[in-house]
């Protein structure tokens, strides 16, 4: 009997150290399972607000060209005079503009 009695604390035992490792595998899971979740909510956050920032540029692009192109309508200019220098200054700054559009 106290053979039998041994043998079964032993297995007892075992059995509870098995338990106490599977409890802490769970543990590790759970936690790697929480920070994925965490994770996966900050990529979402980040795409949101690279969708709204590049919003708030296109807008700010084509409000620009609204501007510059209202600029070019003054009627006591003659569109005739229009200097070189500033066609090609504009031209600059529209790539410029598209480039930064497109770099987003």
């Amino acid at each position: 009997m106290k053979d039998r009695e041994l043998e079964l604390k032993k297995v007892v035992d075992l059995a509870n150290r098995e338990k106490e490792e599977l409890t802490r595998q769970l543990r590790a899971a759970e936690d790697e399972t929480e920070k994925r979740s965490n994770q996966n909510e900050e990529v979402e956050r980040l795409n949101r607000l690279l969708k709204t920032e590049s919003l708030l540029k296109q807008q700010a692009v084509n409000k620009l060209a609204e501007i510059m192109n209202r600029k070019d309508m003054h009627p006591g200019k003659n569109k005739s005079k229009v200097s070189s220098a500033d066609l090609k200054r504009r031209e600059k700054d529209i790539r410029k503009l598209q480039l930064e559009l497109t770099q987003v």
